[in-house]
């Protein structure tokens, strides 16, 4: 009688193939929901690092105005590292990351890519152009700012949803 007993008992340990692949179906089921609702809350968090980048631009700009009677396109006239600084396409840029700090133009974490699209005695624009992932941001897209602070956004979404 004892012998039955132990074979009941081996037999019981254990999970069988079917539970396991209920298991991982569930898992899969889960992960599919929940990945891309965590990458939508990534890149909707980092519209900040564009929204603050832009702001901070438009202030250095608007003390260089009233100091100068003019905006510059140079970001190293607006006290930006000089190092982190480089030129693309004829326009002067700049990099952040997330923490808003500016990392050079190759680095892995650079989220937003902030540029003076335009500069002249009266009027200005700029650019807030995401990288890496961001870049997967359909939604806003590229952030833009005028010398008024009028928003625009190259994206599908409204300016109120983006900015």
């Amino acid at each position: 009688m004892s012998e039955k007993i132990q074979i009941r008992i081996r037999r019981q340990s254990g999970y069988s193939l079917i539970e396991l692949l209920l298991v991982v179906t569930i898992v899969a089921a889960l992960a599919a929901i929940a990945l891309p609702s965590y990458r939508d809350n990534v890149l909707r968090s980092n519209r900040s690092v564009a929204q603050a980048g832009l702001m901070e631009l438009v202030n250095r700009q608007t003390h260089f105005h009233l100091n100068n009677k003019t905006y510059t396109a140079d970001l190293n006239n607006l006290g930006y590292p000089a190092g982190r600084v480089f030129g693309l396409n004829g326009k002067s840029v700049i990099v952040l990351d997330d923490q808003l700090s500016p990392v050079d133009s190759s680095d892995t974490s650079r989220i937003y890519l902030i540029q003076i699209d335009s500069a002249a005695t009266n009027t200005l624009t700029a650019s807030a152009i995401p990288q890496q992932f961001q870049a997967n941001d359909i939604e806003c897209g590229t952030f833009s700012i005028d010398q008024t602070g009028a928003q625009t956004i190259s994206g599908t979404g409204t300016i109120a949803d983006c900015w």
